[in-house]
């Protein structure tokens, strides 16, 4: 997944910047930069509290769960968080294939 974002993050943005006119640009860069800031921050929020919340739901089973339940409801925990992550970005995928530019593309450098 991390290597999809990397491949992917450069062509979008400057898709994304050249629907700007140039003398926006500098703003264009700005609001792209806070707002992934802003998602990922949202995104591991999300992930770490699907991980919690389904380990505490596997462990709410035992009173008091061994070391191995204690790794297994880890390990179940994260596997739901990577079960919706590769979700999300199968359709951030398939939504991929529907951008269009606006404008005839331009090289930013």
């Amino acid at each position: 997944m991390t290597l999809g974002v990397g491949l992917i993050f450069a062509p979008i943005q400057a898709n994304s910047l050249n629907q700007l006119p140039e003398e926006y640009n500098a703003h264009g860069v700005t609001i792209l930069n806070t707002a992934l800031q802003i998602a990922a921050a949202f995104g591991s929020s999300l992930f770490i509290g699907l991980m919690g919340a389904t380990q505490e739901k596997y462990l709410s089973k035992y009173e008091n769960p061994s070391v191995m339940q204690q790794n297994t409801a880890l390990i179940s925990g994260v596997d739901i968080a990577f079960t919706v992550a590769l979700i999300l970005v199968t359709i951030g995928l398939i939504l991929s294939f529907f951008i269009k530019s606006m404008k005839k593309n331009r090289l930013i450098i």
